[in-house]
């Protein structure tokens, strides 16, 4: 902590509001943290527990599950992608990938969101973005799961992952 004060106080900003430089700054520094350590560590009784489901809860259609849910979701949505945007590449002569190897992908995705407990989030932001065309919304699904095949097939974002060789990595 104070190696990253002093460098910080000498380089970047050679004197603090007060006047005080780098070397000032870090003695400061390191007698409030030794204060911290040698006092009110141990008085402290923090306990940081894992939320169990930390999104809003999503309302799922009767008789089916939020995973289950988010499945039929994003697979409707690739059936459709299939049918039209992929479709149109591949009439064209320049699809990159074979259309089972979006299949693949979107299922290998669907299983490591479903891990993660995220196909709430998903269809949150699913819900959303599809709403963008009935309200002013302010906002599309940009930047969200760019790369990623599940938010292209629910289209929550129209960058094609296979197409423009994305890793996944979006989320």
């Amino acid at each position: 902590m104070q190696l990253e004060v002093a460098a910080l106080g000498n380089r970047h900003c050679p004197r603090d509001h007060l006047g005080r430089i780098g070397e000032e700054r870090a003695h400061l520094a390191g007698a409030f943290h030794k204060k911290l350590v040698a006092g009110d560590a141990e008085r402290c009784n923090f306990k940081l527990h894992a939320v169990e489901n930390p999104f809003p809860e999503f309302a799922v259609p009767e008789g089916h599950t939020i995973d289950s849910y988010f499945e039929e979701v994003s697979r409707a949505g690739l059936r459709k992608r299939l049918e039209t945007s992929i479709r149109q590449l591949e009439l064209r002569g320049v699809l990159r990938k074979k259309p089972e190897e979006y299949q693949a992908r979107l299922e290998f995705e669907i299983g490591i969101i479903k891990q993660m407990k995220y196909s709430g989030y998903f269809l949150i932001v699913w819900d959303f973005i599809s709403m963008r065309g009935t309200m002013d919304t302010g906002g599309s699904g940009a930047r969200f799961g760019d790369g990623v095949a599940v938010a292209y097939a629910m289209e929550i974002t129209n960058v094609d992952p296979l197409q423009n060789r994305c890793s996944l990595s979006g989320f």
